[in-house]
């Protein structure tokens, strides 16, 4: 991976923040003494939500007693917590500007999600793709063909009007209530 690719990831991930994009009243919380050790909360009428980067969500599972050892450890980019609803919506964020192995990776969608719902028995696991337009040219489209009659995987684009909104409708859908 070039120089260039890694900045622009990073950007993406960082263009592509949910905290920003949910523009919600937001207030970062510790759980454990780590450095990745918190979560940022916010509340949409009634409702809290967690929002974890990275290692954050597997830290807060295993002190909270939902996780189950022995499967592929996956670390999502973020990831979305209702408590009260046992739902995870993991974020997945994906560059890329030319043919390579992480192109390849959003076919594997259902297995990571499979995966997830092993590591926390009990809860729902709803995984999305969050894409830059790379990935929206002809080349994939058997994967957006097969992801968007897929209640459990969803692909969604840095470019949408609205990205926060779309986020919003997924929690709707996948019955986080907001």
């Amino acid at each position: 991976m070039s120089h260039r690719a890694i900045i622009n990831g990073k950007d993406h991930e960082q263009s592509t923040d949910i905290s920003t994009l949910l523009d919600s009243n937001l207030t970062d919380h510790r759980f454990g003494k780590g450095v990745k050790e918190y979560y940022t909360r916010f509340r949409i009428k009634r409702n809290r939500y967690k929002i974890f980067k990275h290692h954050g969500l597997k830290k807060y599972m295993q002190l909270s007693g939902h996780y189950q050892s022995g499967y592929r450890d996956i670390h999502p980019d973020e990831a979305i917590l209702n408590e009260t609803e046992k739902t995870i919506i993991v974020v997945e964020k994906k560059y890329q500007e030319t043919s390579g192995s992480t192109d390849e990776k959003i076919g594997l969608g259902e297995i990571k999600r499979f995966n997830l719902c092993m590591m926390y028995p009990g809860w729902r696991i709803v995984y999305v793709y969050l894409l830059n337009s790379w990935f929206d040219g002809p080349k994939y489209d058997l994967e957006k063909e097969y992801y968007r009659y897929n209640d459990h995987v969803h692909l969604l684009f840095d470019y949408q009007p609205d990205l926060g909104l779309k986020i919003k409708e997924l929690l709707l859908e996948n019955g986080i209530r907001y």
